[in-house]
């Protein structure tokens, strides 16, 4: 192998991954607002924002293991993004949609919901910036 070649081959990695890593983070979330229409057009995420919700067993659950709050909840719901990559309008039964925001304490969470025709359910919380060990079934 060329030694020049060999010698340039590490930064065209870290070029490449560094390429790889913006493409990923750029593309991965969009704005949740009423002028920016999601990928899946069929979720009128404005709803999210005004009915109340209803809050499955588990994401009490995560919500006491990780101190998250309903009012957070909201904020992010509010104020997030929608994580096209990690919602899923095919699951059943109802499709779900993953918010990602801050929360009141700094931290990256996501808020999944089930978009669901008769109400609209928290389906589970997750801290993006920290573990956390929670027994929840």
């Amino acid at each position: 192998m060329n030694q020049r070649f060999s010698k340039s081959l590490p930064g065209i990695l870290l070029l490449f991954i560094a390429l790889l890593i913006y493409w990923f983070t750029a593309t991965d979330k969009q704005p949740v607002t009423k002028d920016s229409p999601s990928e899946r057009t069929s979720v009128n995420t404005e709803k999210h924002r005004h009915e109340p919700l209803v809050y499955t067993k588990h994401a009490r659950c995560r919500m006491a293991c990780r101190e998250i709050t309903e009012a957070e909840i909201a904020s992010v719901i509010q104020a997030g993004t929608i994580n096209t990559k990690k919602s899923d309008p095919g699951d059943k039964p109802c499709p779900t949609i993953a918010y990602e925001g801050t929360g009141t304490d700094g931290h990256r969470l996501r808020i999944v919901i089930a978009d669901c025709e008769s109400n609209d359910k928290v389906v589970t919380v997750i801290d993006l910036d920290q573990d956390h060990f929670c027994e929840c079934e």
